[in-house]
């Protein structure tokens, strides 16, 4: 990237405030690599108090601001503690709604599905570096501990396929991991559509750095395109990002420390000289 990083974050913090004149508005992001530093071990996630204060105090003065993750729901609200914010779980199978956890329906059913295909992958990858995430309703399943990241992958995905051919799960290859979900049509895009459309937002954000959240950034296109609201997909940086990240967003940030400083300014309101 040409500009500096300073430069890049006060360019972004401008035309997220142009874009979010146009009321009512709704800024979405996803936790892990965007709000949230990348850790070796998924557990360590965390996010900062001043991005939290940040959140908290947009909440107040957008109509919307939620995270839309692959974390299940409950995980996802104890990593971000903001609890003025929406929470959407699970690549869009969880809602935190009036206090709980609501799931979409065909996700309870493919957990004996899951259950298989984690014995399939104990049975033939016995590598000591493999994390497994299990969130209820999906499965993320983390090699970035492996001595052979590589051949690890590569033996995951074989593992899985008879599960992917099949279409009794859906599999996602992330940073390093590898997500089984149940084989239910949901997706970001799909869960920042219905965000729109329940709090009649005209104008949408939405940050994201990885794989999964490409979906988002093409549900936005499609809202703008259509004219139904106006839209900005950020895209965060990072050495195992995918390429699309930087080929499909509106606007790119260097990492997680450039979102803080963004979500911070646009938390402050405008700039004095404005």
């Amino acid at each position: 990237m040409n500009t500096d990083g300073g430069s890049r974050v006060r360019a972004a913090a401008a035309s997220l405030r142009q874009l979010f004149a146009q009321r009512p508005a709704g800024l979405f992001a996803d936790v892990d690599g965007t709000i949230s530093r990348l850790t070796s071990r998924p557990m360590d996630a965390s996010v900062t108090a001043e991005a939290r204060d940040a959140l908290r105090r947009l909440a107040a003065d957008l109509e919307v601001v939620a995270v839309v993750t692959g974390r299940a729901v409950t995980r996802a609200r104890r990593i971000v503690g903001v609890p003025e914010i929406g929470y959407v779980g699970n690549h869009g199978l969880e809602w935190w709604h009036d206090g709980q956890v609501v799931t979409h329906p065909g996700a309870a059913a493919a957990r004996p599905t899951l259950d298989a295909a984690l014995r399939a992958v104990r049975a033939s990858v016995p590598d000591p570096g493999l994390v497994v995430e299990d969130k209820g309703v999906s499965v993320a399943i983390h090699y970035r501990l492996s001595a052979q990241p590589e051949k690890t992958g590569g033996a995951l995905l074989a593992a899985l396929r008879p599960y992917a051919e099949s279409a009794a799960l859906r599999l996602i290859e992330g940073g390093l991991v590898v997500n089984l979900l149940p084989g239910v049509a949901v997706d970001k895009g799909e869960a920042v559509l219905r965000l729109t459309d329940e709090h009649g937002l005209r104008s949408v954000a939405f940050f994201g750095d990885d794989i999964t959240d490409l979906d988002a950034f093409r549900a936005l296109r499609r809202l703008r395109e259509r004219g139904t609201a106006h839209t900005l997909s950020v895209g965060v940086l990072s050495a195992e990002g995918p390429p699309q990240i930087r080929e499909e967003a509106d606007l790119l940030l260097d990492g997680v420390g450039e979102v803080e400083q963004v979500l911070a300014a646009l938390a402050s309101g405008p700039p004095e000289s404005a």
